[in-house]
């Protein structure tokens, strides 16, 4: 699988990758490194990709919050 944008993922990982057999893409999960200011944690991460291009089609960051 290849990642290509303008969109910066270096301090994110990605936990699981979902193939989408009828169509041309990929969903991949993932979150990204601990905020360590006083209450925030991780953000989900949600990436659509285009298996062909490699382009992110979107991308979306679920904000959570330490309890």
């Amino acid at each position: 699988m290849k990642i290509r944008n303008n969109l910066e993922f270096s301090t994110s990982y990605f936990t699981s990758v979902l193939n989408e057999t009828t169509t041309d893409t990929y969903y991949v999960l993932g979150q990204t490194q601990e905020n360590f200011s006083p209450g925030l944690g991780c953000d989900a991460l949600l990436l659509k990709v285009n298996k062909i291009t490699g382009n992110v089609e979107l991308a979306k960051e679920c904000k959570f919050r330490k309890l």
